[in-house]
């Protein structure tokens, strides 16, 4: 029995074995008309009925969104269904006259012949495949597929494959991977900024590089460690890791600057913010995020400026009050001699008129 001509190159494919219109059923592409054969006994229909029987295929075969298809052992396709359309643009009768590895992306093709290979020497083998076949309109697009080794099955005889596009899951895929990328290196680039990730009950899940420069630990010796281990004990014993996560739960975001403990024992100061971690619903956090800048040299900067402005204004406060007494002093001395010189002027011209007079004046000053 000979395959439909709408369905193979004409003269190209050998009989097929006798029960596979059972499983497929000879279908008539151009009508597009479920015939039963008049060969087929029956064994692979669900019911005994061939009118119901064929209804029941029709309705299978038409509402299937996957494309499905049968190859021989050369690859020739010998049956395409209706689905073929919708995934490659082609029609089945266009399908099956084209050579699938030709259609097949030449970087996918020698990995794909390998499994060809593999699938058509090991009977029952069956394998989940990704490649990439060009599309009716010249586009590239992803595909995935089982395929599964029947040539040994005398009701089947072939490579049966069912498949679909994943273009846009693949494309999906590509931009999360990108991400993924730019984030890992921005992470990786920031080593002056530590980013922490940790679970509702403070221990560390995640430990960027930054974070091992600004602490000293490598995530090895700190995952799964309580966070706390990165505070200072004054900040510990008043409980401010506590109370930072609380401060994020109910705000989102909680600030975090403040000295932290290195590994070997020093500070370091950060400032940094520590951000509740929630999934869709909105509900309670998964975990938290901290994201924070060591500032310890900018810090130490900060407080020698300001203790240099501390002993600048000192120093000119003493300047001040120096010249405040001085003018005082000036004042004092001032007044001082003006009265004396004042009293000697009155003296003298006492003196003058009343040398008696003055002479008791001396002696009593």
């Amino acid at each position: 029995m000979e395959w439909p001509a709408s369905t193979h190159r004409a003269g190209s494919i050998p009989s097929r074995p006798v029960g596979y219109d059972c499983l497929l059923t000879t279908i008539n592409l151009e009508t597009r008309v479920v015939q039963a054969d008049s060969d087929c006994d029956g064994r692979a229909f669900p019911s005994g009925e061939t009118g119901a029987s064929t209804g029941y295929l029709r309705a299978l075969l038409d509402g299937v969104s996957d494309m499905v298809t049968v190859s021989d052992r050369y690859g020739r396709i010998v049956y395409a269904n209706f689905a073929t359309e919708r995934v490659s643009g082609y029609t089945p009768e266009e399908f099956v006259s084209l050579d699938p590895f030709d259609s097949m992306h030449p970087e996918d093709r020698s990995r794909w012949k390998e499994a060809f290979e593999r699938l058509a020497s090991t009977p029952g083998l069956s394998l989940d495949l990704e490649h990439r076949v060009r599309h009716k309109d010249g586009t590239w697009r992803w595909v995935e597929g089982t395929f599964r080794s029947l040539f040994d099955d005398p009701e089947v005889g072939g490579l049966v494959a069912t498949v679909r596009d994943v273009t846009e899951r693949k494309r999906g895929e590509e931009e999360l991977r990108q991400s993924e990328e730019r984030h890992r290196l921005i992470v990786e680039g920031a080593r002056d900024y530590a980013i922490i990730t940790i679970d509702p009950e403070g221990r560390i899940t995640g430990w960027s590089p930054g974070a091992e420069a600004v602490f000293g630990w490598i995530a090895e010796e700190i995952l799964g460690q309580p966070v706390a281990i990165t505070f200072t004990p004054e900040d510990r014993e008043a409980e401010q890791p506590e109370i930072e996560w609380a401060t994020a739960r109910t705000h989102g975001s909680a600030p975090d600057v403040r000295w932290h403990l290195h590994k070997d024992g020093s500070r370091v100061f950060i400032e940094g913010t520590t951000r509740a971690l929630r999934g869709g619903d909105g509900g309670e956090p998964r975990g938290f995020l901290k994201i924070g800048q060591d500032v310890t040299e900018r810090r130490a900067m900060q407080e020698e400026r300001e203790r240099l402005r501390a002993v600048a204004l000192t120093a000119r406060a003493e300047q001040e009050e120096r010249r405040r007494i001085s003018r005082e002093l000036h004042d004092r001395v001032a007044h001082t001699m003006t009265v004396a010189h004042q009293s000697l002027e009155l003296f003298s011209a006492l003196s003058e008129s009343d040398p008696e007079r003055a002479a008791e004046r001396l002696a009593l000053a």
